[in-house]
């Protein structure tokens, strides 16, 4: 519950942002709702793909540190973290660097609409600067899910979003004073949410007593072999992420080719895609880290039945929100803008989306769990085979049918399911039990 409500909070933000933006039209009256909304698109996922690659380093440090719980050693939690800190601090520089260096010529090469590629551009060259903040603020939740302290992860992502609420308020529209920047104010408002939830974090990881135990010493000097080993070890995760968010960057690109108001659209319909996926990423990391700790304690026998009871849930949790949301449906697109002809393209795609969530309800669990088990390359593997098959229908059904939003959007469907197939059939295998039981 702590890390549904933790990833619950950001997703108000998010929604507040694409409603602040799906309103917004420039004094001068040049730029209106529906371009701000297909740069959020864009420009956001061209952010969260670099951003993704972090959370890849961080869930291999959670194993790892949940591995080290399982087997009761203290000290060495608080090691790998310390590793994991300076592993995340170089990676996180190291893509900031090479998205400012990219943002240009990537714009410039995908995006077919002139105004639509400085406005991109624009945005994520702000935007990239809370890249290691995230990254580091990221890292230190991990921690806290993996000593068992998720209540923690509330404080930090509540301030966070009550900074980017209410600097977007102000930087997007020009109220209290403030200029009005337009999305250039939403960038700004997330960098500066991102350092507060930096200082939040580590400020409690730092002050609260409980942490002392583990031994945390970020400014001792860690061994070479192990940054090179954890790194390695958490590498398959980190392409994993980035192939997964990347292929869903190349299919809004697909979509920005079937116009601008097909782009809009689909901004919101992520937008409340996120809504139905807050417990279930929330269970997901739960599943990698209890998962990953009775890996440890070799209590191999209570693994699957736990997975499914978290099945369970996460389908119960899934009916429940697509019910409510559906009901609501018409008058929550509404609020997001006044065009028409987005309301009518968002409407039928949410469909697709609430029937996909079920699947993916089921399949995120199953993976995760594997992924707990620390057979990276595994999870690399199947991740791949699955996002070959959703870019191949992507493109047929986009590219070369130029089909309506809502059958674009079934590609959903395929990938879930894939992935559903793929991890389900090998955690029911036992495959991964060792071979001496």
């Amino acid at each position: 519950m702590p890390m549904a409500l933790a990833i619950m909070i950001p997703q108000l933000s998010i929604l507040t942002n694409t409603i602040f933006l799906g309103n917004y039209e420039s004094a001068d009256g040049l730029v209106h709702g529906k371009d701000v909304l297909s740069v959020a698109g864009v420009a956001g996922l061209y952010y969260y793909v670099f951003a993704i690659i972090t959370f890849g380093l961080g869930s291999g440090i959670l194993m790892l540190m949940s591995r080290k719980a399982g087997e009761d050693q203290s000290e060495g939690v608080g090691y790998v973290f310390s590793v994991g800190f300076w592993l995340a601090l170089f990676l996180s520089i190291v893509l900031l660097l090479l998205s400012i260096f990219l943002a240009t010529f990537f714009f410039q090469y995908v995006l077919h609409n002139n105004g639509l590629q400085v406005l991109a551009k624009d945005y994520a060259l702000i935007r990239m600067w809370g890249l290691p903040f995230v990254c580091l603020a990221h890292l230190g939740n991990m921690l806290f899910i993996a000593t068992n302290r998720t209540r923690l992860m509330l404080f930090g992502t509540l301030g966070e979003t009550i900074i980017t609420i209410l600097l977007d308020y102000c930087f997007i529209f020009g109220h209290w004073g403030f200029p009005e920047l337009g999305i250039m104010g939403a960038a700004i408002a997330s960098v500066v949410a991102e350092i507060v939830f930096f200082i939040i974090v580590f400020a409690i990881i730092h002050k609260n007593h409980y942490f002392k135990q583990f031994h945390i010493r970020l400014f001792n000097r860690v061994k070479f072999k192990d940054l090179r080993d954890y790194f390695f070890l958490s590498s398959p995760l980190m392409i994993q992420f980035f192939i997964s968010i990347g292929a869903w960057e190349v299919f809004f690109i697909f979509v920005e080719h079937l116009g601008e108001h097909e782009l809009g659209a689909s901004q919101i319909v992520r937008s409340i895609y996120g809504i139905m996926g807050i417990a279930v990423w929330a269970l997901a990391n739960t599943a990698n880290s209890m998962v990953s700790n009775l890996y440890g304690q070799k209590e191999y026998d209570a693994i699957l039945p736990l997975l499914n009871k978290i099945v369970r849930i996460t389908l119960s949790y899934a009916l429940v929100v697509v019910t409510i949301l559906y009901i609501v449906k018409l008058p929550l697109i509404a609020m997001y803008t006044a065009d028409e002809k987005i309301r009518a393209l968002s409407s039928p795609t949410m469909n697709v989306v609430f029937l996909a969530s079920f699947i993916f309800s089921a399949s995120l669990i199953y993976f995760n769990g594997m992924l707990g088990l620390g057979n990276t390359r595994r999870n690399l593997a199947y991740e791949s085979i699955t996002i070959t098959c959703y870019l191949l229908y992507c493109y047929i059904v986009v590219e070369v049918l130029s089909s309506p939003l809502w059958v674009a959007w079934t590609s959903e469907l395929i990938y879930w399911l894939v992935m559903l197939l793929l991890s389900g059939f090998y955690m029911k295998s036992k495959k991964w039990v060792p071979e001496k039981l």
